[in-house]
């Protein structure tokens, strides 16, 4: 019982903001048409073993994924939950994270997004590789001891209402608990604007 009035209060609140980003603190005197701010999330070289430390290939690499993101609207991620573990979490991963934030019409100023992990300011320098787009390296060993459990709030933006609906109806028949796994929680501010994503990840044999 007090788990079907959990879910069913986790829907209605996903519900009531959908369509909107998550915000730690609500923007104020936003002005223009904003900058249709944007974020993926990439394992090193696209392997999430990778532990090539070799400077040039990972520029190359970095190169040709900008060339992507400037000209896609949507491009496969980690912060689509598409990993093999429970509930679509990373599975086992093992290498640096490689966070792209696309501000479309912004210009090349001294302004660069700001980036929270778990509510902690991530203070390494941006790599601007084309205007507009910002990539931050987030070493493994960094990334590691930031993970944090999922609680009640997480499962109710880390899911989607139709999700929490099934699992609430007995639709759908999870592989693991929704709380399953740990998270990193990445609040990005840019301008004014402020958008919210989640590095789901899980370990195990």
């Amino acid at each position: 019982m007090i788990l079907f009035f959990s879910l069913t209060l986790l829907i209605n609140c996903k519900a009531k903001n959908e369509g909107q980003e998550n915000i730690t603190t609500p923007p104020t005197n936003v002005k223009g048409p904003g900058h249709r701010l944007k974020a993926s999330c990439f394992f090193k070289l696209d392997d999430k073993y990778s532990t090539h430390r070799d400077s040039a290939q990972i520029e190359e690499w970095l190169t040709e994924k900008s060339k992507v993101l400037l000209n896609t609207d949507s491009i496969p991620n980690i912060f689509h939950r598409n990993g093999g573990g429970p509930n679509g979490a990373q599975w086992n991963p093992g290498t640096d994270l490689y966070l792209a934030v696309l501000a479309k019409g912004s210009s090349m100023d001294k302004e660069t997004p700001s980036i929270y992990i778990n509510g902690s300011l991530y203070d390494q320098k941006a790599n601007q590789k084309e205007i507009g787009l910002f990539w931050y390296a987030i070493p493994l060993d960094y990334w590691e001891k930031q993970l944090t459990n999922i609680d009640s709030e997480a499962i109710g933006n880390l899911y989607s209402p139709e999700l929490l609906a099934g699992v609430e109806n007995g639709t759908f028949d999870l592989s693991a608990p929704l709380d399953e796994g740990q998270i990193l929680k990445f609040d990005i501010y840019y301008k004014k604007e402020t958008i919210t994503r989640y590095f789901h990840v899980a370990f195990g044999e």
